[in-house]
Parts: C-alpha cells; structure tokens; sequence
C-alpha cells in the first residue's frame, strides 16, 4: 500500500485524503514502510483451504519484491522485541528460528520471517492453525497476525450483546468485527481498510481502479444510503447502530443481513465472490 499517510496521533485512526485519495491512518509505533498486500498483488496460491484465503487485505504479500523493507521492518521491530531474552511475548515453535526479515542471516529464505509467514499463508486452515497451541506442528493465531499482518494483531469481534440485538444474532455474531472503545486498538485499523474499501473501492496489480464496496449495497438500505448520502459517516458507525438495534425493531425494514455480513464481518460474504 503505497503513500500511506502515517500521521495519526492519539485516541482514534480514521481515514485521511491524500494525494493518492484515501491514504491509511494508522497508530504506528513506528514508521512502517510501504508495503501491497496478498489482496492488492491478486495471489491466488492460497485460495484453496488455506489459512490466507480469507484474510488476503491484511496480510503482507511474500513475493512482492517492494516488500523487502516491510518484511525486515517487522523482524527488528516485532519478532526481535518480542523474543528478546527479557519478553514473555515469545513467538511459538512454528515462528522460532527466525534470523531476518527478507532474508535469513545467510542470504537465503529458509530462516526468514517472510518464510514463516509464507507457510503460516498456506497452512491448512482446519487443523493446522489454532487459537492457542503449543504443539510443535501447529502454528498459533496471534503469531501469524503479529509477524505477518499490517498492524500486528487480530480485529476482535463481537460479545456482550443481548442475542434480541442483531449483535447477538446467531449466524452474525460469530463474524461481526467489534466496534467496542476497548478495541480500538485491535480494531480500528480493519475499520479503516473496510472504509476504504467501501468509499473508494481496492487497487489492484492488473486494476488501477475499482468499483467502491458501497455500491454492491442492497438499493434503499442502510449502506446503500450511507454510501450515497451519508459522506461523513463511517461503516463503523452504521455497524454499531445496527448491532445495538432490536431484531423485532420496526426500522429492521431497511437492515439488509446480506450488507451486514459484507460490510460488518471480518471476512465478508458477498454472492459476487
């Protein structure tokens, strides 16, 4: 993703217009290199039960070779400070060993944490990726989204709400990204990559341009209005007013759940995929 804004300051990361459009916000601890995601260079490789299929917009591509200077960015400031001597932070057994960003300590990509990531890609999404694990064959969640995703972490979704709430629907509320204060920190960058998405649409290797999320929204809905009438309000906000609204509320006439699982999960459903 090239000409980030890396600018934010503060309590909360929203989207900036720059020369490039819609540029990305984030709360960097540091300056992070450019970098183009699995998504924006259209990988295919992981499309087939892998791990990386359904998270392709937020982790970094592991071909791309712009991405040399991301890939060692997150060794020196994530894997290194994380498996310090002091740290408690250590990565599990399947992120060990790791001698470089790019490139390993002898110039080749067996020790790389790009190799790492580029396995942790293409794991078997049923059974060799887990939660929490200490087997020497599995690889752990909080690894692969610490080392190999933009901001280092998993969005949190969803809990607490009432299952009356569409935020406590059963079918939703297992995919619904939360919008919680507390979760700014986890959440807000996704926020700002499905925002992006919906306004101004992806760029992509063969496609400069391309078609806004927003306009795939079922006509005379909440998103459909929000996109054509509501330029300065968020899909984040429009999330967390429809988690908090009762199913058997008479304004759910103009909730589409079909909108709700594109624009609210972490990995969207839409019928055009």
């Amino acid at each position: 993703m090239s000409a980030l804004t890396k600018a934010a300051i503060g309590g909360g990361a929203v989207l900036a217009v720059s020369s490039g459009g819609y540029g990305m916000s984030f709360l960097f601890r540091g300056i992070m290199p450019d970098f183009s995601t699995l998504e924006e260079q259209e990988i295919t490789t992981y499309d087939t039960s892998k791990y990386a299929k359904d998270f392709k917009p937020f982790f970094i591509d592991d071909v791309f070779e712009d991405n040399q200077k991301w890939w060692d960015w997150s060794y020196n400031t994530r894997w290194l400070e994380d498996n310090s001597d002091s740290s408690s932070m250590k990565a599990k057994k399947k992120f060990q060993g790791v001698t470089g960003g790019y490139k390993d300590k002898d110039g080749s990509d067996t020790n790389s944490l790009k190799q790492k990531c580029k396995e942790a890609y293409g794991a078997n999404s049923n059974g060799d990726v887990l939660d929490s694990t200490d087997a020497t064959d599995k690889f752990e969640t909080k690894d692969i989204w610490r080392y190999c995703s933009i901001k280092g972490v998993k969005p949190v979704l969803v809990s607490g709400y009432a299952t009356t709430k569409f935020g406590g629907k059963t079918g939703l509320a297992e995919s619904l990204v939360s919008v919680k204060d507390e979760h700014k920190e986890s959440n807000d960058w996704f926020w700002e990559i499905r925002e992006r998405e919906f306004r101004v649409g992806v760029k992509t290797k063969s496609k400069k341009t391309q078609e806004p999320a927003g306009t795939k929204a079922k006509t005379g809905k909440k998103f459909d209005l929000l996109y054509k009438n509501e330029k300065n309000r968020t899909v984040k906000e429009l999330c967390r007013e429809i988690y908090e609204t009762n199913q058997n509320d008479g304004s759910t006439k103009n909730i589409e759940e079909s909108d709700i699982k594109r624009f609210c999960f972490l990995t969207p459903v839409t019928t055009d995929n």
